[in-house]
């Protein structure tokens, strides 16, 4: 019998726009050390984020169906530091500033259209220093 996945969100989260990207930082103590071979997927669309980081039993996952603006899926990097998983995300509209990595569905302003399924999902993964179980 496998054991069950527990999923819950990561620890902390920060957001840092840069100019022509928006860099996402996931608190995950001890990260590096802790995760194995691919343990951290993100899967990206045009206007949607999914980022999974496993440890053991434990799925740490963060999930914004409608983000701040559009980004460029195909570029999505990720990267594992010693105690956080680092998403880079590429805006299509380098000009738009992300106050917050979702969209504040009360604000009145024009709302870019998505593709109705957000375009194609993007998977990007990234490997921590753990050795395969």
């Amino acid at each position: 019998a496998r054991a069950q996945v527990e999923t819950v969100p990561f620890p902390t989260f920060a957001l840092s726009d840069e100019g022509k990207k928006v860099v996402l930082y996931f608190g995950l103590p001890g990260a590096r050390r802790a995760l194995g071979p691919d343990a951290v997927a993100a899967t990206s669309r045009v206007q949607a984020l999914e980022v999974v980081a496993r440890v053991g039993s434990t799925a740490y996952r963060f999930h914004e169906s409608i983000l701040f603006e559009h980004v460029v899926p195909a570029k999505t990097k990720v990267r594992v530091k010693p105690d956080h998983v680092v998403v880079t995300l590429f805006k299509v509209h380098a000009g738009a500033f992300w106050e917050n990595v979702h969209v504040n569905r009360k604000a009145v302003g024009p709302v870019r259209k998505s593709p109705p399924d957000h375009g194609r999902a993007t998977v990007v993964t990234a490997s921590g220093d753990a050795a395969a179980a």
